[in-house]
C-alpha cells in the first residue's frame, strides 16, 4: 500500500528536520482509506494500515508508552464501564493533546499525527460498536509502536 502524501509526495515518515508542519496529511489518509463509513465498518485491514503507519511515525520521532499512557488507560476504563458514554469518549481527546502540548518537538508532531486520526475516527463514533472499533484501532497503533521497537520510557 503506498501511503505517500499526495500533495508532497512523501511517505508518513519523511519530515522535514526544522519544519513544524507535518509531511503526512494524517486526515487525508483516513479520509481515502474508510470515506465517511461509521467505525463499525472499519475494515480489518485499513486498520492494521493505518495503524501501522501511524506506530512507525511515532516511534522514528522517539514517542513513548508513557506519553499516550493516560490517553490509552481512559479509554480502556470507558470500555469496562457496564453504560457507554459517548460524550466521556469524545473528551478522552484532551489526554492526547495534552501529551502533544508537553512532547518536545519531533514526538509532539508525532502526538499530533495521532491525534488528527484519533479526532478523525471521533467524527464516525455513533453507538458501541463503533466504540468498540476505536479503541481496537488505538490497540492497533500502540501495537504495532511497541513491536517496531517504540520506547516505553
Amino acid at each position: 500500500m503506498n501511503m505517500q502524501n499526495s500533495d508532497t509526495g512523501r511517505t508518513p515518515t519523511q519530515y522535514h528536520r526544522n519544519d513544524d508542519r507535518p509531511s503526512w496529511n494524517v486526515r487525508q489518509t483516513m479520509k481515502e482509506k474508510f470515506g465517511d463509513q461509521d467505525l463499525k465498518k472499519w475494515d480489518a485491514t485499513g486498520i492494521l494500515n493505518v495503524g501501522e503507519q501511524l506506530a512507525k511515525v511515532m516511534k522514528d520521532k522517539k514517542v513513548t508508552t508513557s506519553q499516550i499512557r493516560k490517553f490509552i488507560d481512559e479509554l480502556q476504563r470507558l470500555r469496562s464501564s457496564s453504560r457507554l458514554d459517548l460524550e466521556q469518549v469524545k473528551l478522552t481527546k484532551i489526554r492526547l493533546i495534552y501529551a502533544a502540548g508537553r512532547a518536545e518537538k519531533g514526538s509532539a508532531e508525532a502526538l499530533k499525527n495521532f491525534e488528527q486520526a484519533f479526532s478523525y475516527a471521533l467524527e464516525h463514533l455513533h453507538d458501541k460498536q463503533d466504540f468498540t472499533n476505536l479503541v481496537r484501532f488505538v490497540e492497533t497503533v500502540v501495537a504495532y509502536h511497541r513491536y517496531l521497537g517504540g520506547s516505553d520510557k
